[in-house]
């Protein structure tokens, strides 16, 4: 049984029973998981999971032989954090994750391949099962490798086929936007990456981001355009529809209509009927620094009227996310901004839509209430009743 393998306190100690340094492939094959690993920490948080513990909190993982290996944490459904790497020694920064209709998720991010300097970035993914536990082995990305690859996002299917997009050097582009299609195995359905700003080539294209219909599988990419508006403008919001075999559905597309200074730092939400919100950072656009702007698109990819996420101009509005409900298409947007006049906080506004009418539900509010220091980089994630969570980082808010 599981419990001839570790032990579970009161307290939130795991101890990993001693013949479990004999037998740790045949627990792994006992738990359906992948053979050959003779890593402890995941065999000990799985275990926890499949037990069931009533731990909710902070968990100590011991070896009966060798003492701690490591400390988890386990809440709400009781799910260990874990580490998606499972390889050490390097730099990995920029992580994304997608999950698909079966709880499956994949990881994705970009680790410096070099040992020692310069540092030269690729893209790495990482499928796990439904318990958290590696699903097959590390996935390279990219097949380019001259150079830096930086910044992946990944989008999935109810089926779990994945795509990949990220900026970087590749046929075609020196600083451009790539992806590549993987099936729900982690195999590529694309021999090579393919080069997603076809248009235009020319400057520096950055910050992709990617949604991709659950049902259909056909994605979109956004991204952030330098000098592509011509006439001597900064960054432009651009994006590419794609059906769910690679190929382009249409032509690249301007997402914003006002075009003076620089607008960056796009993301993209995507809602059942194929309505779609972007928004972004825009440059001067509100008279008063930075402000968030969105555009909602039809399913054909036409445009509605440019609008002002934030209500209060004043100040510095910065890096947008935004989530749309899958029912009635309403959605949800949350940025940083120093409005407050001290450091900056994270402030959300919900919006309702009918047709092509979009309106704001209630007030701009205010979500961190510990206002010490910097909170910055949201993120917003909704489930299928249209509850939402954001987070966001903290500068020294856990001491």
């Amino acid at each position: 049984t599981k419990e001839e393998y570790i032990s579970v306190s009161n307290a939130g100690v795991v101890t990993i029973n001693n013949d479990m340094t004999l037998n740790e492939n045949q627990v792994l094959g006992d738990l359906g998981g992948p053979s050959g690993s003779n890593n402890k920490w995941e065999i000990a948080l799985q275990l926890v999971k499949d037990l069931d513990s009533q731990i909710d909190g902070k968990v100590t993982i011991l070896d009966g032989l060798d003492g701690i290996i490591g400390n988890a944490a386990i809440y709400n459904e009781r799910f260990p954090d874990f580490r998606a790497n499972l390889t050490t020694g390097e730099t990995r920064l920029e992580p994304s994750i997608a999950i698909a209709d079966d709880f499956t998720t994949v990881g994705v991010w970009q680790e410096d391949v070099q040992s020692g300097a310069p540092i030269d970035f690729d893209i790495k993914a990482q499928r796990f099962t439904n318990k958290g536990l590696p699903n097959g082995t590390l996935i390279n990305i990219n097949t380019y490798t001259t150079n830096e690859q930086a910044k992946p996002r990944i989008a999935i299917d109810s089926s779990g086929n994945f795509v990949v997009t990220w900026k970087g050097e590749g046929t075609g582009d020196s600083e451009g936007i790539f992806a590549r299609r993987f099936n729900s195995s982690g195999t590529g359905l694309d021999a090579n990456e393919f080069l997603v700003n076809t248009a235009y080539t020319s400057g520096t294209q950055d910050n992709p981001k990617i949604v991709r219909s659950p049902s259909t599988g056909d994605f979109i990419i956004v991204w952030q355009s330098f000098e592509e508006e011509g006439g001597g403008q900064e960054e432009g919001i651009y994006a590419q529809k794609y059906l769910s075999n690679g190929t382009t559905d249409g032509s690249s597309f301007h997402v914003n209509t006002y075009t003076t200074y620089s607008q960056s730092n796009p993301d993209i939400a995507l809602g059942a009927s194929g309505k779609f919100i972007t928004v972004w950072q825009s440059d001067q656009q509100d008279t008063s620094s930075s402000g968030i702007y969105g555009q909602m698109f039809n399913s054909s990819g036409t445009n509605g009227t440019e609008f002002p996420v934030n209500t209060t101009f004043s100040s510095d509005q910065r890096n947008p996310a935004v989530v749309m409900n899958v029912n009635d298409d309403s959605f949800v947007a949350v940025w940083q901004s120093d409005q407050s006049g001290v450091d900056f906080d994270i402030f959300a506004q919900m919006f309702k839509v009918n047709g092509t009418n979009i309106t704001k539900s209630g007030s701009e509010f205010q979500v961190n209430t510990n206002t010490s220091d910097v909170q910055k980089n949201p993120q917003i994630v909704m489930d299928n009743d249209g509850n939402f969570t954001i987070f966001w980082e903290s500068y020294l808010e856990d001491g």
